[in-house]
């Protein structure tokens, strides 16, 4: 371990999910199976941005316990109906790795469904602000 200081990132997830009616963003954060799919979802998305050039292979450089659930937010009404709603997710990202620091320094957003508006990963440095 060099001691060297890990980059920390905002991380914001938009995502539409099924919620039943009367769902808030509270009782989302509170759950701990959902804060590990949002980590689980963020790792999988984020890695893509630092992988190799061969197919099926990349060199992890984040894990689940880089990041951090903040807040959740319904983006819909959650309250008048059931089905999918937009839903927004911060998290904090620490990220130790410099070269993938820089790289998703300059990412300030992925799609997760190709051309999908909806589904994306926004990273904003926090040494940028």
């Amino acid at each position: 371990l060099s001691g060297a200081r890990a980059a920390e990132f905002d991380v914001g997830l938009e995502e539409l999910l099924y919620l039943p009616a009367g769902v808030t963003g509270a009782d989302l954060l509170d759950d701990p199976g959902f804060r590990r799919a949002v980590r689980h979802q963020l790792v999988g998305a984020l890695q893509l941005a630092g992988g190799t050039p061969n197919p099926n292979d990349f060199v992890a450089k984040i894990t689940e316990e880089d990041i951090t659930v903040e807040s959740v937010r319904l983006l819909e009404d959650g309250n008048t109906r059931q089905g999918k709603r937009k839903v927004f997710i911060n998290a904090t990202l620490s990220v130790a790795d410099e070269p993938f620091a820089e790289a998703l320094a300059g990412t300030p957003y992925a799609t997760l469904d190709g051309m999908s508006s909806v589904r994306r990963v926004y990273v904003v440095s926090k040494s940028a602000r």
